[in-house]
């Protein structure tokens, strides 16, 4: 449900096969963002979802990242 400052931003984490990085990925939007640690993710999506709505009033109330339930990240 959108608030009046924008919608909210969904991410599902996980990582990436081929090199061991984090990857965000947003549901209902073409917004991804890729890291070494969690901390840099956290900026990077940040980064990633102002980038995307600009300066728009569309900008999100709240970014959501969403992990595994399992919680497993890598194996």
């Amino acid at each position: 449900m959108a608030s009046p400052q924008g919608p909210e931003v969904v991410f599902d984490i996980g990582v990436d096969p081929d090199d061991g990085r984090y990857v965000a990925d947003a549901r209902d939007y073409d917004i991804h963002a890729k890291a070494a640690t969690m901390d840099e993710l956290r900026t990077n999506v940040l980064d990633a979802v102002d980038d995307h709505f600009g300066d728009s009033l569309a900008q999100p109330a709240r970014v959501r990242l969403l992990f595994p339930k399992d919680g497993l990240l890598a194996e």
